[in-house]
């Protein structure tokens, strides 16, 4: 009798659940919500285009901010609108603290450096840091990168032009300048990863494999929901970037729109307020390096038609499969 009992309530729990998974709570708006789960069905169906789902939400509830709910309570807030982003960042940043689950994640890879830590730890650190990015350096800075810009980019770029298909995968390309640069500047080493013969790179596979490890801790629900309780996502709102923010229209950075004004709330790829990156205004200087000495001397097209990428979801935005371009010389 007890055993049959057992089954009996076990079915029923069993059915019970089922019956509520089965209707989505009434005037819930999307993404669709379910009692006990939220929105983890959505969340686990979209895990492939996570970014883009994200931003897509905004505009299907026509709203700047919205609350995702997640299992058994613990939901995501949200939000594009540069006020809320300036509240985070800025006005009150000394309250909103690293997610335990998130800096036990990374603690192996980061240990309690400056990405991890909060308040005097914090401080203490960014004032220590800082004398490595003042003004004095970018003197060297500059000879580095326009060292490795001459002697490496522009000749792996030239033979590319120069070869059968005229084809490179753009990221790849720029992650081994990145790490070649990084490495210098860095530890005074060169890892010498960009060049024509593309040789392997075990460091900064080292590295991304490290990265994904620590991520993947994350990346499960119902940890995932503790881990981005206070995470914001900005950049993508149709008000700031027009009914097109998801079309590859690289153009739109020589417009000036409302959100194309270097805004730091409204686009923070820096971070903004007290954390804003301390290599900023380095990464900027060598971007425009970059795009000069490429520009220059060459043409860079999609390889494919209606290129449409599809970013990846990890510490720092990457598309998923590369973008692959073709180089052709300039007469």
């Amino acid at each position: 009798m007890d055993v049959q009992l057992y089954y009996y309530l076990a079915f029923s729990l069993v059915a019970i659940f089922f019956n509520l998974l089965s209707i989505s709570r009434k005037g819930q708006p999307y993404p669709k919500s379910f009692p006990l789960i939220g929105s983890s069905l959505e969340f686990i169906r979209n895990r492939h285009r996570i970014i883009l789902w994200i931003s897509e939400n905004f505009d299907k509830l026509s709203t700047s901010t919205y609350l995702l709910e997640g299992p058994l309570g613990l939901n995501v807030i949200f939000t594009t609108n540069p006020s809320n982003v300036k509240h985070i960042l800025k006005t009150r940043f000394n309250i909103y603290r690293k997610e335990s689950t998130l800096t036990s994640a990374l603690s192996d890879l980061f240990r309690k450096g400056l990405f991890l830590v909060d308040g005097a730890e914090w401080n203490s650190q960014r004032q220590f840091i800082r004398h490595d990015f003042n003004l004095k350096m970018f003197p060297a800075y500059i000879f580095v990168t326009e060292k490795e810009l001459s002697r490496r980019l522009s000749p792996f770029l030239s033979t590319v032009a120069k070869g059968k298909t005229t084809i490179v995968e753009l990221q790849d390309m720029f992650r081994r300048l990145t790490f070649d640069l990084a490495c210098q500047l860095g530890f005074g080493f060169d890892p010498e990863y960009l060049l024509p013969s593309l040789p392997a790179t075990p460091f900064a596979d080292a590295y991304e494999t490290a990265v994904k490890i620590c991520i993947r801790r994350v990346n499960t629900l119902p940890l995932i929901w503790k881990a981005t309780k206070k995470l914001f996502n900005t950049g993508q709102p149709s008000d700031a970037w027009g009914s097109d923010w998801a079309d590859f229209r690289p153009e739109r950075w020589l417009e000036k729109s409302a959100g194309n004004t270097g805004r730091n709330f409204t686009y923070p790829v820096f971070q903004a307020g007290p954390r804003t990156c301390l290599g900023k205004d380095i990464a900027i200087m060598q971007m425009k390096m970059v795009v000069t000495t490429v520009l220059k001397r060459f043409r860079v097209l999609p390889a494919e038609d209606n290129f449409s990428p599809n970013y990846d979801a990890s510490m720092t935005s990457k598309m998923k499969g590369g973008f692959p371009v073709r180089i052709l010389e300039r007469h």
